[in-house]
C-alpha cells in the first residue's frame, strides 16, 4: 500500500518574519466572534475531505483572494512547487492547526463588535496566524523526530504520527452511537449504573438517555450538507429544549488556558455565538461527546454529585474509569459485540467471567472455539497516555506501550503476556475440560483487541507483536509442536464496523488474520510492514458493497422514534 504525505505550507514561504511574530498582535483588532467562525467553517469542511487536494487549493485560494498581488503571487508560487514535484499532499486547512489558533483566539478573546466583512488586512493577518501556528506545531514535531533519522525511519514516523494521528482521523459517529447504545442500555439494567445515568441525566437537564443521543446526532446530521458542512446552528423557540442541552458543551471562555491535547475543547467543543445559536469548534470533539467522552462527562458529575461505590465515595476519574472498565466495559460492550459479530452455530462462546468461573483467575477474556482453531482474545481498553505522546521520545513510549499492553509497572502481566500464559496454560491441562488433551491439532491465533485509536498507528505493531514471540519463546513450549499464529492486535471499532460481513460470512475471522499476516510478511516499507489491522481491513473490504453496520439502523430508528413519542 502506497505511504501518503501530507505537507503543510510554511509560514517561512510566504513571510520572513516568524521569530518575531506577535500572534496577539495579528489577533487584537479582529473581532473574536468572527474570527471564529471563519477559521471553524473551513475546519468544517475537511471533516470528510481533508486529504482532497482540490478542497485545499479551493481554501486557500477563497481565503487569500483580496490580499494584495505581491503576496498572492508568492502562494501561488508555493503551490506551484508542489505541483512540480507531486511527491506529497498539499495541506493547508487541518485539525491540528484549527484547534491551535482557536485555542489562541479563545485566550485571547475580545469583545470588539461584530462588523459586515473583515477587511483584507484582517483576513490575512488572520491567515498569517493560521499559518503561524501550523508552522509551530511542524517545526516541534521535525524537531522531536529528527534525532531518530539515522537510527530508524520508523521510529521517526511513529513519534511525527503520535500526537496528533487521533485528531486527524475522520471520526465515525455510527460506532459512536452503537457504543452509546450498548452503554445506556446497560445502566438501564444495572442498578448501580441506573443511579449514575440519573445523576447525569439531572445534570444535562435531559429526560432520558434517548434524548441525549437525539440532541447530538441531530445536531451532527443538520451540520452535514450535500457538498459542504455548517458549522453555526440557530435553534428556534421549537427546539429550545435541544439548545439547552447543547449549551452545556460550550467552552467557557472566561480566563481560558490551552491545555496539552486540547482537553478543554475536547470537554466543551461548542461556542455559543447567542441566546439561539451556537457555534461548533471541532466536529471530531463533538463526536466523541456520544460516546468517547461520556466516561470523562460521568466522572466529573458523580464527583460532584457525591455517589458512592461500595459503599465509598467516587472522588477521582481514574476511580470512577475502574468502576467503568470492571462493571461495564468487558461484559457490557466486549463481550455483547462477541457475542453479536460471531454468532455462527458451529463456534463455540466462552466469556471472561465463564472461564473465571471454570477455571479461577489468570484466563483470557474471550474464547472462540471453532473445530480446531482457537481464537483467544484479551480485551484492553487502555488509553495511551496524553503527555507521553508529546515527550516525542521513542523510549517512554515503547515504555507506555509495555506498561498498557505487555507488563505493568508492578510486573502484572497485561494482553501480551496474558495471552502467551494462556498457551501455555494450554499445555499444563488447564483448560482439557473443554479443549480435549490433543492440543496439538489446535490453531491458535493470539488477538489483542484495544479501543483506543492511537494504537492503531503504523509502526506500534511492529513493537508490540514481536514481545509475543519473544515471551513465548521464554517458556520452551517447543516440544509439545504448537501451532500458534502471530499476533494480531485489532480495534473494537472495526469489529463493529464490518460486524455485517462477519455475520454473513463475507468475512471469515480465520481468513482474515490469515491474509493480513501474510499481508504484513510481504511488506516492501516499514509502514507496510507494520501495517494496522483497521487499515488493512478498511482497504480490503473497500470493494465490497458496505457501509453501515444493519444494527445502526435498527437503533437509530428506535431512539428517533422513542424521541418523537416521549416530546
Amino acid at each position: 500500500m502506497p505511504i501518503e504525505y501530507s505537507v503543510n505550507i510554511a509560514y517561512d514561504d510566504i513571510y520572513s518574519d516568524y521569530a518575531t511574530v506577535d500572534v496577539k498582535d495579528l489577533l487584537k483588532d479582529i473581532p473574536t466572534k468572527m474570527a471564529l467562525t471563519l477559521v471553524c467553517h473551513y475546519t468544517g469542511q475537511i471533516h470528510t475531505q481533508e486529504k482532497n487536494p482540490k478542497f485545499q487549493l479551493t481554501a486557500i485560494s477563497d481565503w487569500c483572494r483580496r490580499f494584495d498581488k505581491q503576496t498572492i503571487q508568492k502562494i501561488k508560487s508555493v503551490i506551484d512547487k508542489f505541483n512540480a514535484k507531486q511527491q506529497s499532499n498539499f495541506n493547508f486547512i487541518n485539525n491540528v492547526t484549527s484547534l491551535y489558533l482557536i485555542e489562541s483566539l479563545l485566550e485571547n478573546k475580545n469583545e470588539l463588535p461584530e462588523i459586515e466583512d473583515l477587511s483584507p488586512e484582517q483576513e490575512e493577518n488572520l491567515f498569517k496566524a493560521y499559518l503561524y501556528y501550523s508552522a509551530k506545531w511542524t517545526k516541534e514535531q521535525e524537531a522531536g523526530a529528527i534525532k531518530y533519522r539515522d537510527i530508524s525511519v520508523a521510529y521517526m514516523g511513529l513519534v511525527m504520527l503520535l500526537p496528533y494521528s487521533e485528531i486527524f482521523e475522520f471520526k465515525d459517529f455510527r460506532m459512536q452511537f452503537l457504543k452509546a447504545v450498548y452503554f445506556f442500555k446497560f445502566c438501564e439494567s444495572n442498578e448501580l449504573f441506573k443511579g449514575y445515568l440519573k445523576a447525569f441525566l439531572a445534570a444535562r437537564g435531559l429526560k432520558n438517555w434517548n434524548d441525549y443521543l437525539f440532541n447530538l446526532v441531530s445536531a451532527y446530521v443538520t451540520l452535514l450538507q450535500k457538498d459542504s458542512l455548517k458549522t453555526v446552528l440557530e435553534f428556534s423557540k421549537e427546539n429550545k429544549d435541544v439548545f439547552a442541552s447543547l449549551e452545556t458543551f460550550c467552552v467557557n471562555t472566561d480566563n481560558f488556558n490551552p491545555v496539552l491535547d486540547f482537553l478543554t475543547l475536547r470537554e466543551t467543543p461548542l461556542y455559543k455565538n447567542s441566546d439561539t445559536e451556537l457555534l461548533f469548534l471541532s466536529i471530531n470533539f463533538l463526536i466523541d461527546k456520544i460516546y468517547q467522552s461520556i466516561i470523562f462527562d460521568f466522572a466529573d458529575i458523580l464527583i460532584k454529585s457525591g455517589l458512592t461505590y461500595n459503599e465509598k465515595a467516587i472522588t477521582t476519574k481514574p476511580q470512577f474509569f475502574g468502576i467503568f472498565g470492571d462493571e461495564f466495559i468487558e461484559p457490557g460492550l466486549f463481550f455483547k459485540v462477541m457475542q453479536y459479530v460471531f454468532r455462527q452455530k458451529d463456534y463455540k462462546h466462552f466469556t471472561g467471567d465463564e472461564l473465571k468461573n471454570k477455571f479461577g483467575v489468570g484466563t483470557p477474556d474471550y474464547l472462540i472455539v471453532d473445530n480446531s482453531k482457537i481464537y483467544v482474545f484479551e480485551f484492553k481498553n487502555a488509553i495511551f497516555s496524553g503527555p507521553v505522546k508529546y515527550t516525542f521520545d521513542i523510549d517512554k513510549i515503547i515504555a507506555e506501550l509495555d506498561k498498557k499492553l505487555v507488563k505493568n509497572e508492578g510486573g502484572r502481566p497485561k494482553g501480551v503476556t496474558q495471552l502467551v500464559n494462556f498457551v501455555e496454560d494450554i499445555t499444563k491441562g488447564r483448560y482439557e475440560t473443554i479443549l480435549g488433551k490433543d492440543i496439538p491439532k489446535y490453531i491458535i491465533y493470539p488477538i489483542l483487541v484495544t479501543t483506543d485509536f492511537t494504537f492503531n498507528l503504523p509502526v506500534i505493531y511492529s513493537i508490540v507483536a514481536p514481545k509475543f514471540g519473544s515471551i513465548l519463546k521464554g517458556k520452551n513450549l517447543e516440544d509439545f509442536k504448537l501451532n500458534i499464529r502471530k499476533l494480531t492486535m485489532i480495534d473494537l471499532d472495526s469489529l463493529i464496523k464490518f460486524q455485517d460481513l462477519f455475520i454473513e460470512r463475507k468475512l471469515t475471522i480465520n481468513h482474515v488474520l490469515n491474509d493480513y499476516q501474510a499481508f504484513l510478511s510481504k511488506g516492501t516499507n516499514p509502514i507496510d510492514k507494520s501495517l494496522s489491522f483497521h487499515k488493512y481491513i478498511h482497504v480490503k473490504t473497500s470493494k465490497m458493497k458496505y457501509d453501515t453496520p444493519k444494527l445502526f439502523w435498527t437503533e437509530i430508528k428506535a431512539t428517533l422514534f422513542n424521541n418523537e413519542t416521549t416530546n
